[in-house]
């Protein structure tokens, strides 16, 4: 997709404590399954720093659209209506911008957007 703008997303969740640990893996592993058959994702990673309870990820996508339409539906918009019951919000981040190659992302990069 070199030359093509494609929409890339980080995010960073900081959860509340260790007791939503359990809920949070539950709640992820669903999304990983939606995440295998949304149309337009282009490339997901996922990081974890277990001592301090976050989790990043970076995606790419084709375009803007798909991203909403992932966002909007099954476990990611389940996802959505639990987020001030596991995360803090105010230590959670989320961003995305164009670029032109979706492997040109990096974890710096996407630490430099969320902050």
């Amino acid at each position: 997709m070199a030359d093509q703008k494609v929409t890339a997303v980080a995010t960073r969740l900081k959860l509340r404590n260790w007791l939503q640990l359990k809920r949070f893996f539950n709640i992820n592993g669903e999304i990983k399954r939606q995440l295998k058959h949304t149309p337009g994702l282009l490339r997901y990673r996922q990081k974890a720093d277990f001592l301090r309870l976050r989790f990043s990820t970076i995606s790419t996508w084709e375009n803007t659209d798909s991203v909403d339409a992932f966002v909007r539906t099954g476990a990611h918009r389940d996802a959505m209506t639990v987020f001030d019951d596991i995360a803090v919000r105010e230590a959670s981040a989320f961003t995305r911008w164009e670029t032109e190659d979706s492997h040109e992302t990096t974890w710096e990069e996407a630490g430099k957007r969320l902050s």
